[in-house]
């Protein structure tokens, strides 16, 4: 991932259980970086701190090559679960129904 404007927050959640956050901008002195790399099928979502838009995604995946191509995205309940100490920041950022 790349930043080329406003910074935002990338919340990550890893296949494994992992939660990270990076700051993702032009900024180095505010602890922002320029680009990083997200292991494979991990789940982010980017929150823009001085906005408030919001919204999860699926990046750096693999897809099988019998696989039927299709992006599997956790339902909120299911990433509460696998992430009970972010629950409060998961059921923030999810796009509401």
């Amino acid at each position: 991932m790349y930043s080329f404007g406003d910074p935002v927050n990338v919340h990550c959640f890893t296949q494994d259980g992992r939660y990270y956050m990076v700051k993702l901008g032009l900024n180095k002195r505010k602890g922002e970086v320029h680009g990083f790399y997200a292991e494979q099928g991990t789940f982010i979502a980017m929150e823009a701190p001085k906005k408030g838009h919001t919204g999860f995604s699926q990046v750096s995946l693999g897809l099988l090559a019998n696989g039927s191509g299709q992006l599997l995205v956790p339902k909120v309940e299911q990433l509460v679960k696998m992430f009970p100490t972010q629950a409060k920041l998961i059921k923030r950022l999810a796009v509401k129904d």
